[in-house]
């Protein structure tokens, strides 16, 4: 017998048997090449639903960890407006404590002036009072002064009548 076939191409027919598969696609199962028709189509079908479980065990868990960070992502904002809420109540704070720190420093300047004018009013009113006093009592500088002497010294002069003394401001 010839080893080569003009219909093949003039190829060796002894490596085309070998080549040649079994009619049936080779699976990596030999209980599918085995069994017939009904246990083979149980096989595929449990391999199937094995396949679909993981795939859905793996969607399911893509979910949870989309989920996961969706609430991670909440969680971030959440933070991020009470950051943000700490930040404008601290800014509020400093510009109302500026502002009563404006407001107390306005009023201690004001009440120093008012001070400073009432103290005026008062040298100003006792000068006056003196000047008046002076006039009115018909006493001059040189005789006050030994009017003032005298009380000092706790007494008056012998036979001095009783007056009464007007003493300058204490200022």
């Amino acid at each position: 017998m010839q080893n080569f076939s003009n219909r093949l191409g003039g190829q060796d027919l002894t490596t085309f048997r070998d080549t040649v598969g079994a009619k049936r696609a080779l699976e990596d199962d030999k209980e599918t090449l085995e069994a017939g028709f009904a246990n083979a189509k149980r096989i595929r079908a449990m391999r199937m639903s094995t396949a679909l479980k993981t795939k859905l065990a793996s969607v399911e868990g893509a979910a949870c960890s989309m989920g996961g960070s969706l609430l991670s992502s909440f969680v971030k904002k959440n933070e991020r407006k009470s950051e943000e809420r700490r930040a404008e109540e601290k800014k509020r704070r400093r510009e109302e404590i500026a502002t009563r720190e404006a407001r107390y420093l306005a009023d201690k300047a004001e009440a120093a002036e008012s001070r400073h004018q009432e103290k005026l009013e008062r040298e100003e009113r006792a000068h006056r009072d003196c000047n008046e006093s002076r006039a009115h009592a018909g006493v001059g500088h040189a005789d006050q002064r030994d009017q003032e002497e005298r009380v000092r010294q706790g007494g008056r002069k012998r036979g001095e009548a009783q007056k009464d003394v007007v003493v300058g401001p204490a200022a």
